[in-house]
């Protein structure tokens, strides 16, 4: 498995479109999940104070956390601008699952 460096993370975001920045920026710089990215609202968003509050995760250990912002904060400022500065409603649109044949998983095998 690779991992991508702060500048690998720039170059993806940076050639993709503003709105498709948000959910891989919030996963790259906040290490949110696809169901974290997808529940996220803007009320959950401390733009001034630099932080997220994730309200609901897959493990109790990550529910009602509030990872730091400071690097994905403009893009969160320019979408929350972008959006007419919302104060609630979701930050991204992301699906919670992928759709039929996007899952990376393998196929499962059959029992013999």
């Amino acid at each position: 498995m690779r991992v991508c460096t702060a500048e690998d993370a720039a170059q993806l975001l940076a050639a993709l479109e503003p709105d498709d920045q948000v959910p891989y920026a919030l996963a790259f710089y906040a290490g949110l999940r696809r169901a974290e990215i997808s529940s996220l609202a803007w009320h959950d968003v401390d733009l001034d104070g630099f932080r997220l509050h994730v309200r609901k995760s897959k493990s109790e250990v990550g529910t009602d956390r509030r990872p730091p912002i400071a690097a994905l904060r403009p893009i969160l400022r320019a979408a929350w601008m972008g959006h007419g500065q919302p104060a609630d409603g979701p930050v991204s649109a992301v699906p919670e699952r992928p759709a039929v044949g996007l899952d990376r998983r393998p196929p499962r095998r059959a029992a013999r």
